[in-house]
């Protein structure tokens, strides 16, 4: 048996509309150092993004080590690995691993392992976490963020770049399986976005198969072998299939993500379904839509924003509806009523009226495609004329339609 904590997404050195979240992030960190200290897990694995940027200020990067001595402190025979993700450098996470690792068994992982020959050496990117008595407990395949096309070559050539992905996946799973003779409990960990799950909060690009800038991938891709998955980069927590699950940000990094932030506990039988269970992670500063459901005109907003208790600490994101812009002064109202109040006014969130909408929508190239000639133009004559088209003008535009089609054929 091997228990396990599994975090990631810490975002450290966020600057959130202009305000130093430090505080909270100092917060998480001591409250993950008690977490450990109560659960006496063998393992922590933080999946990706534990800095905002790959350009961390100093104060942060100490925050960061300050962190980690705690933890380590809290179950000293406790191993922690750490995974680069899209937002971090991997040169940074990996710059004092052998200093981590000699001083307090943490392997810090920014690449996949490479030999002389740019091929992979999937041993490196393999942690048997070993219990006080010297025993194995269990391995962890670590994987930070790589972009499908630079996982390293193959070795026979004879895949494309495409799949080196899926095999780099498969073949660090065989690596761990070869040394695995006592059978213990297997984690992966990658950062990276899993097809089906659920991205709310995240900005997506529907029906290209990518989130935001990173190709989606199947569970299938990421092979087999292993008991748990400890996904990364999805923000809200939930599980992918029986054996993978995203824990989700300890801390929401955008209005959008309105979930129960937690870390996971996962405690792994060697070919069993883990048991999965959450512990809640408490922000100092909240982030609150205000008000939660439909947006409503600026003026009531601005009324939310004053009932909002003075000594409640907090960000705020306005809900409003608007028929084109926010009327002028709103933001300076908005900064004006919060400036004595412990919260922090941050911005706010536009809806256009129905009617803007329907003036203004656009047409997704998926169903812009599904259209008829005359749908695309009756819809763009209501848009410039204001009007439907009469039974005369469908009949002249069917018989041009006509004209060019026979043109086209002669």
């Amino acid at each position: 048996m091997m228990k396990i904590l599994h975090t990631s997404d810490w975002h450290l050195g966020q600057v959130f509309y202009k305000y130093d979240r430090s505080a909270e992030q100092h917060d998480f960190l001591a409250q993950l150092a008690a977490i450990v200290k109560r659960e006496q897990p063998d393992a922590m694995v933080v999946s990706g993004d534990v800095y905002d940027t790959g350009a961390p200020s100093a104060a942060t990067v100490k925050m960061f080590t300050d962190g980690m001595l705690a933890i380590h402190k809290a179950c000293p025979a406790m191993t922690i690995v750490v995974t680069a993700g899209n937002h971090d450098s991997p040169s940074r996470i990996e710059s004092e691993q052998s200093l981590w690792q000699a001083a307090a068994g943490i392997y810090m992982i920014g690449a996949p392992g490479r030999k002389d020959d740019g091929q992979a050496h999937y041993e490196r990117n393999i942690i048997a976490v070993k219990r006080s008595d010297g025993t194995v407990a269990g391995y962890i395949a670590a994987v930070p963020y790589v972009n499908p096309a630079n996982f390293p070559a193959i070795a026979d050539g004879g895949e494309e770049a495409t799949n080196r992905q899926s095999y780099y996946f498969q073949h660090l799973l065989g690596a761990v399986a070869a040394i695995n003779r006592d059978d213990c409990p297997v984690v992966l960990m990658a950062h990276l976005a899993v097809t089906g799950a659920d991205f709310t909060g995240h900005k997506q690009i529907e029906g290209l198969g990518r989130m935001g800038c990173i190709d989606t991938v199947a569970i299938s891709a990421l092979g087999t072998g292993y008991d748990y998955l400890a996904l990364g980069h999805i923000h809200r927590p939930q599980n992918v299939s029986e054996r993978a699950r995203y824990c989700g940000t300890p801390l929401a990094v955008s209005f959008d993500e309105q979930c129960e932030h937690s870390v996971t506990i996962a405690t792994l039988q060697r070919h069993e379904p883990p048991l999965v269970r959450t512990v809640p992670i408490k922000n100092l500063k909240p982030l609150h839509t205000l008000p939660p459901g439909k947006p409503v005109d600026v003026e009531q907003a601005l009324k939310c924003l004053e009932q909002y208790d003075d000594d409640k600490p907090g960000y705020i994101c306005l809900n409003v509806e608007v028929e084109s812009y926010l009327p002028g002064g709103a933001t300076a109202r908005a900064a004006a009523i919060a400036a004595g109040k412990k919260c922090c006014f941050c911005t706010f969130k536009t809806t256009k009226t129905a009617q803007q909408v329907l003036d203004k929508q656009a047409i997704a190239y998926v169903d812009f495609k599904k259209l008829t000639p005359l749908e695309i133009a009756s819809q763009y004559y209501k848009r410039k004329i204001g009007r439907e088209m009469n039974a005369s003008e469908i009949a002249m535009f069917n018989q041009a339609c006509q004209e060019a089609q026979n043109e086209k054929n002669t």
